[in-house]
């Protein structure tokens, strides 16, 4: 089987057309693409029983650390 890999973040292309494109570094794209996710991810609700334990367990938690 062969296969062709083409990284996302790394830039492959030569100078002139890297210079065209805006000349982004590896940093810039990744925090591009971070901040995209942030802005545009929607997680699904946990379900109610799941959100209840998960707040009985802050609750205690906060409650030892006040003693």
């Amino acid at each position: 089987m062969e296969e062709h890999w083409r990284p996302a973040f790394f830039n492959r292309e030569n100078l002139a057309n890297w210079i065209k494109k805006g000349k982004k570094t590896v940093d810039q794209k990744l925090i591009d693409k971070a901040l995209e996710i942030l802005k545009s991810h929607k997680p699904e609700p946990l379900p109610h029983g799941i959100k209840e334990s998960l707040d009985r367990i802050w609750k205690e938690a906060n409650q030892k650390t006040r003693r």
